[in-house]
């Protein structure tokens, strides 16, 4: 059980860490285009009409470069979500045996021994 709860973290980390990768990356790039194109055309003016246009126009491609890349994000989620299901609509229903009594009675007598030792939130100790 807590194995399974480290590979949901682990699953979450790594898809926060690369949307926050994909976040600098793109941050970045439209910086230093900003910047090349200030010490190019503008010729390293300090002036506030110089500057603010090269700023409006970074500003704009930052929005419309993020939501594309949110766009593109959620269209490769929801089709590999729509690959699962069809391939598991797909694949052949697996026959559920019935446990036998043997495995009832040691799971019984597994729970019974876990209540009396640690009490009615047994199920929350690790």
């Amino acid at each position: 059980m807590e194995n399974n709860n480290n590979h949901r973290l682990n699953r979450r980390i790594s898809v926060g860490i690369s949307i926050l990768l994909v976040a600098v990356a793109i941050t970045l790039a439209i910086v230093l285009g900003g910047f090349a194109y200030w010490l190019i055309a503008a010729e390293h003016s300090t002036q506030w009409a110089t500057i603010a246009p090269i700023l409006l126009v970074c500003g704009v491609l930052w929005l419309a470069l993020a939501c594309v890349t949110a766009l593109v994000f959620t269209a490769i989620h929801l089709w590999l979500i729509s690959r699962v299901k069809r391939t598991a609509a797909a694949a052949p229903q697996k026959v559920v045996h019935k446990k036998s009594a043997e495995h009832l009675m040691c799971v019984q007598a597994i729970r019974s021994r876990l209540f009396q030792r640690y009490g009615p939130f047994w199920r929350r100790k690790s």
